[in-house]
């Protein structure tokens, strides 16, 4: 039978297997022997913490081609996409609002958020840790003098987490609002300026603190760069996007057989995945909005902007 101090001494043995924390904050597992009651270290690896920032570039996604379609939506009734709708919703209850007409037949035009998933358009965008990452990327669109085209997009935490697919609501791309048509919007340098990004910058800082919803106050700047292979329109001219922008919702309705009110609804449809409003005709301004209708179609970074 064990006595008392027989128990004592066990536990005394076994505390001293015990490596302690050494003065760099390095901490040791269970040794093996008496090395670690001198207070020698053992082959272990220090504890590291894993911030979000390092999660989420793990997890992110690598494309060898840009996902989702780049064709037309298969031509269904709009009763087949009612039935998308519901299924969506009962996945993404927070999608309810901005589908609810829709599938209560109340509204003929099919919502934004269905086009995505139905296009494959909630893809997650891959993501590189700097700035620097994505002017080293070969795959992506290209000022005239070779720089990347940055593009950047000012709007809550919440929003900006879900446009590069992290946090609760990461599994969606946002159906955003606007007036050149239903969109994710973002600034970027006109392709034929060789300055530095600063009004693109600048307009998506003042956006980010814009927001004062009482709820999230931070602001935040999203960086993205657009892959090379992605189906977008970068018009050279206003003319020709206003002409594009005056066709498109009827040849949509055309090619589906669907009824449309808005430019991005029509174009998410057609399958494109990006569009240009152009700042100017010829690369006189320094700036152009985009509608990102695609999430996976852009590479993004995790950095924050300064």
């Amino acid at each position: 039978m064990k006595t008392i101090v027989n128990y004592l001494d066990q536990l005394t043995y076994e505390y001293s297997q015990l490596c302690q924390r050494s003065s760099d904050g390095t901490i040791y597992g269970i040794a093996e022997g008496k090395q670690c009651r001198k207070g020698k270290p053992i082959s272990a690896n220090p504890i590291q913490e894993v911030n979000s920032r390092e999660a989420s570039l793990r997890s992110s996604p690598k494309y060898r081609e840009t996902p989702g379609s780049s064709t037309k939506i298969p031509r269904k009734s709009e009763e087949y996409y009612r039935e998308v709708a519901k299924e969506l919703v009962s996945r993404e209850p927070g999608l309810a609002r901005g589908a609810q007409d829709f599938i209560s037949g109340k509204s003929e035009e099919v919502p934004l958020s269905v086009l995505y998933a139905v296009q494959g358009f909630n893809a997650k965008p891959e993501l590189v840790a700097t700035t620097k990452d994505l002017m080293k990327r070969n795959d992506v669109l290209k000022k005239d003098n070779g720089e990347t085209i940055l593009f950047y997009r000012g709007s809550s935490a919440d929003r900006t987490d879900q446009l590069l697919g992290v946090g609760e609501m990461g599994d969606v791309h946002g159906a955003g609002k606007g007036m050149f048509g239903n969109g994710t919007y973002a600034s970027a340098t006109n392709k034929g300026w060789d300055g530095d990004d600063k009004k693109a910058r600048d307009t998506a800082i003042s956006y980010a603190r814009s927001i004062k919803d009482g709820r999230n106050l931070d602001e935040k700047v999203a960086t993205f760069a657009l892959r090379s292979d992605a189906n977008i329109l970068d018009f050279d001219t206003d003319y020709d996007f206003d002409d594009w922008f005056e066709s498109v919702i009827p040849k949509a309705e055309r090619a589906t057989g669907l009824t449309f009110n808005d430019v991005g609804q029509a174009a998410a449809a057609l399958g494109i995945h990006a569009y240009k409003i152009p700042g100017a005709d010829s690369g006189t301004i320094r700036e152009d909005y985009w509608v990102i209708l695609n999430r996976g179609a852009i590479i993004a970074t995790v950095e924050e902007l300064e």
